[in-house]
């Protein structure tokens, strides 16, 4: 063998070696991109399911809604079910269940604004005392219970035997006549029957000398000052 052909024999080698190795650094980044591909589709089908479900609502929450039952293939003249207190604490007894709340949705759709920008919000009253319980985070305020709810608390503790779950809350607008003065007096169809009432704002401030007046009119004296601008019949 010449010298020559030696040499064309090795070039050969050496460029079949050298498109064997361009072929495997290509079928490895092939490879290597569909891997990259794969676990990319996997991790967006992932996100679209979890994103999906969080749009139905919290996984480990239950909404109970009045008519739910009837809607969807209820017998009717079945006696309706309702969420009392004694029915909100039997659920709270149940084995799994962290806390239990109504939810009171305020009339109507208040408005929010903000220079030329203008929404709308939803407000929902809960139970404030599970709102720990539920990992709800509070923007402002407090989470203190009303005096009602402590009052009913530390009965509950000095009389264990005292039911306070029958025992509804509510608020009324304070009593205010079209004159703003009260209304003290005896009434006029019913003369052991005496008014006191209609203080607005300085209840407290008036108290004091209003039941001086009514000790005064239950023991037969004449008030010490003139009660014709309280009468009940003066409208």
């Amino acid at each position: 063998m010449k010298l020559r052909d030696l040499f064309r024999l090795v070039w050969s080698n050496l460029n079949r070696m050298r498109a064997r190795a361009v072929m495997s650094s290509l079928g490895v980044l092939i490879g290597t991109a569909a891997i990259v591909i794969l676990i990319s589709l996997a991790a967006g089908l992932q996100r679209n399911a979890t994103e999906s479900l969080s749009s139905i609502g919290p996984l480990n929450e239950i909404t109970l809604l009045g008519g739910v039952l009837q809607a969807f293939g209820g017998v009717p003249g079945q006696e309706e079910a309702r969420l009392t207190p004694k029915v909100l604490e039997a659920l709270s007894a149940s084995p799994g269940v962290v806390a239990v709340t109504p939810r009171e949705s305020l009339v109507g759709q208040p408005q929010l604004k903000l220079n030329r920008l203008t929404g709308s919000a939803s407000l929902v009253g809960v139970d404030a005392r599970v709102v720990r319980k539920l990992n709800w985070e509070t923007a402002s305020g407090s989470l203190q219970l009303g005096r009602w709810q402590v009052l009913a608390r530390h009965a509950k503790r000095m009389l264990p035997a005292i039911d306070t779950s029958t025992v509804s809350e509510w608020s009324n607008l304070r009593p205010t006549l079209p004159d703003s003065l009260p209304v003290i007096g005896r009434a006029p169809n019913f003369s052991n029957v005496i008014f006191a009432f209609g203080h607005q704002h300085v209840g407290l401030t008036a108290g004091p000398k209003t039941g001086e007046i009514v000790a005064d009119l239950v023991a037969g004296r004449a008030p010490n000052i003139d009660l014709r601008p309280f009468r009940v019949d003066r409208f």
